[in-house]
């Protein structure tokens, strides 16, 4: 049985059906890490998202989309601009949100 955290969907399912890494983190650690922009995990969540973008950048992939974790776009575009996360610099980014 795979885990759905408090989301109802798998890390799974969030990245293979919904291209998404934001969901696949909310799933994973929820609270902590997608209200971070207001939470102590500033650093922890700017760390994660470095240590992806590098993971992208070995594998030769794009980033996904970071719908389904709240602050995790706005923390990552401060991280890029601030020259914190600098494993993004040579990464495609993540594909603009859809409206619903």
């Amino acid at each position: 049985m795979e885990n759905t955290g408090s989301v109802g969907i798998s890390s799974h399912v969030g990245v293979t059906d919904n291209g998404s890494f934001g969901e696949s983190l909310n799933t994973i650690n929820g609270g902590l890490e997608c209200n971070a922009a207001v939470t102590s995990h500033i650093a922890s969540t700017t760390q994660r998202l470095n240590k992806y973008c590098g993971a992208v950048t070995e594998l030769g992939a794009n980033l996904l989309s970071f719908d389904g974790c709240t602050n995790l776009q706005s923390l990552y575009d401060t991280c890029v601009a601030g020259g914190t996360c600098t494993a993004c610099d040579n990464v495609t980014p993540a594909p603009t949100p859809s409206p619903t």
